[in-house]
This record gives structure tokens, C-alpha cells and sequence, in this order.
């Protein structure tokens, strides 16, 4: 609930607590929070979600599928995996059959998964080795003379460079992060890449709002002291126009408390 002073909220396990201000920073449309919006926009907290809300916005989906593999040439109308670009975007058809992705872009190379766990393995193992040598020496209370802490150096610079040395192209393999509207499968992704190795895929159910020709805009400003923050996402969504956004939020809670002085 809230007075001209205090944020009382109440979570589902019963805490109760009061604040100066509260920012709203998660779409209440997939929140657990419910707001008493009969009473001058009070807040609280329960388990399921106001039916009696007017957030109401629809959200879109997105499928990320992050591939270790080397595409497929002709795929793209070119002859080498060089030549594709490094992001690619397209407009996928608002239907219900799946078409490839919005968007392909390359993230960086992966040396071979067997070849860098036997490297991080010898990385430890020679770090093990110095430290128990250190530890010796403080045991028996020893400093090491110039030309032998040189020569250590020497033999440690040679053995990082020679991992550094072994390392080849050829056991490299480009990452690849896919945008897409649908599921891709083994069988989609065989119609885009040469040949994969592995693949990781994560579905976020709500990415950001539907946009529509005529927007319902939500109140930033649900009381003098409760800024719904995410209301911004309605007339755009990215990471960085939601740091703006909440910027302008504290700006609007630091206006009412000047006011209130």
C-alpha cells in the first residue's frame, strides 16, 4: 500500500517492509506483482497476478541458438565462409511455419573442445608445481639468487610460449549466435552450417513487447513514488534505451523528494 509517505509492500511469504520509493524494473505483465489500483496505486505483493490490471501488453518470443560449426557456402550464394558477412539480418514471415532466423551473427572462435581442456589442464598443473616450489622455499627459508629466478622465468616464458605456439587454425571453429521466431532443429540448422559440433539452445518466452500502429501506452508514474520503469518498452525495447529509462526514473523520484522537502 502507500501514503504521502511510505511504499508499504507485502510478499507472498507475509514480509512486510516500508519504503521512500519503489522502482519497478520487470514487466507486470509476467510478474507476480499484484497493484491495488483502487487505492492511489498501492503495492503489493502476492502470488498471482492482478486480473483487475490494465497491463495487458502481448509479448514476443525469441529462440537463441548458439552453434559451433563453419556454415554452409552455398547457403549464403557465395563460394568460401569467408565471404558471408559477419551479421546478418533478415525479416522472417509472420506465420506459423518456421523459416530459418532473424538474425546470424558471429561471435568469435573456439579452439577444439578436447585441445583446451588438455591446455587449461597443463596450465594448472604447471601452476601447481610453482606454487608448491614457493611454498618450499618459504619452508626452508631460501631466496632464490638472481640468475635462477632468471632462469625460472626463462623456462616458464618458454613453456607459455610454447602452448601459445601449438596453437593452429585449422582446430579452430567459428560461434555462431542465431536469432529466430521458431525452434531451429538438427535439420534446419544442416540446411544452414556445413557441418556443427555443438549447440546450445535457450527459448525467452518474452523478449519485448508487440508493436503495434496504435500503442497503448503504460504510466510511468504510477504515484508520486512508484515509477514503473518498464514502461519505456513500449515505445522501444533494448538494453540501452532501458538504462535511459531508468535514469529518467530516478531523476522523477529525486523531483519529489526536493518537492517534498
Amino acid at each position: 500500500t502507500t501514503n504521502t509517505e511510505k511504499v508499504t509492500i507485502t510478499t507472498e511469504n507475509g514480509d512486510v517492509d516500508q519504503f521512500d520509493a519503489v522502482i519497478i524494473a520487470t514487466p507486470l505483465e509476467n510478474s507476480n506483482i499484484h497493484l491495488d489500483l483502487q487505492s492511489s496505486f498501492s503495492s503489493t505483493t502476492t502470488s498471482t497476478t492482478s486480473t483487475s490490471s490494465p497491463f495487458k501488453r502481448k509479448f514476443e518470443g525469441s529462440h537463441i541458438t548458439i552453434v559451433l560449426g563453419h556454415l554452409k557456402p552455398s547457403y549464403f550464394s557465395v563460394k568460401k565462409e569467408e565471404q558471408i558477412p559477419l551479421t546478418i539480418y533478415t525479416k522472417e514471415p509472420e506465420t506459423d511455419k518456421p523459416r530459418h532466423f532473424s538474425s546470424l551473427v558471429f561471435i568469435g572462435l573456439q579452439k577444439d573442445l578436447e585441445k583446451e581442456e588438455s591446455e587449461r589442464e597443463e596450465k594448472e598443473k604447471r601452476q601447481l608445481q610453482k606454487e608448491q616450489k614457493m611454498k618450499m622455499n618459504d619452508d626452508m627459508d631460501v631466496l632464490d639468487s638472481p640468475g635462477k629466478s632468471q632462469t625460472d622465468t626463462k623456462e616458464d616464458s618458454k613453456a607459455r610460449f610454447f602452448n601459445l605456439g601449438k596453437k593452429q587454425k585449422s582446430q579452430e571453429k567459428p560461434i555462431y549466435k542465431i536469432t529466430s521466431r521458431h525452434f531451429l532443429s538438427d535439420d534446419m540448422l544442416q540446411e544452414i552450417f556445413e557441418s556443427f559440433t555443438d549447440v546450445h539452445r535457450h527459448h525467452w518466452t518474452h523478449v519485448s513487447p508487440t508493436f503495434t500502429n496504435n500503442p497503448t501506452f503504460d504510466p510511468v508514474s504510477l504515484s508520486n513514488n512508484v515509477i514503473y520503469n518498464n514502461a519505456f518498452e513500449s515505445v522501444v525495447s533494448c538494453l540501452e534505451c532501458s538504462t535511459m529509462a531508468s535514469l529518467n526514473s530516478v531523476r522523477l523520484i529525486t523531483s519529489y523528494f526536493k518537492r517534498s522537502e
